[in-house]
């Protein structure tokens, strides 16, 4: 059986804009996947984020560029997984970020957060 991102983080994601996309088409050919543990209320983390958001940014115009046969370094995608408790937090901290999250009502209804949280040890 092939493995499935929806069965991992869900349906949908949402884009850095906001937008519902299916995880499937948003995360097909994707070389890595890295899941983003995080929460606004996490000083090591907020210091974190936009580092991590410099280097994601980084390898995209990296990739935008890069001479034919450069390319087998792959794309990379980062998944958002909050672990805040309230949605205006996870809201504002989410919009700091320029790749796919879980939506909140997911973490929440699909009990996304702690399945992958107990998955990985968070």
């Amino acid at each position: 059986m092939a493995f499935k991102f929806e069965d991992l983080v869900g349906p949908e994601l949402l884009n850095s804009n906001g937008k519902e996309v299916s995880s499937s088409d948003a995360l097909s050919g994707k070389k890595h996947v890295m899941l983003y543990f995080s929460a606004h209320w996490c000083p090591p983390c907020r210091a974190f984020t936009p580092l991590l958001a410099e280097a994601y940014e980084a390898h995209k115009t990296y990739l935008q560029s890069a001479q034919e046969g450069e390319e087998a370094i792959g794309e990379i995608e980062v998944v958002f997984i909050s672990l805040d408790s309230v949605q205006s937090e996870y809201e504002g901290y989410r919009s700091t970020m320029p790749w796919m999250s879980v939506s909140y009502n997911n973490l929440w209804k699909m009990q996304i957060k702690d399945t992958l949280s107990k998955k990985y040890g968070v």
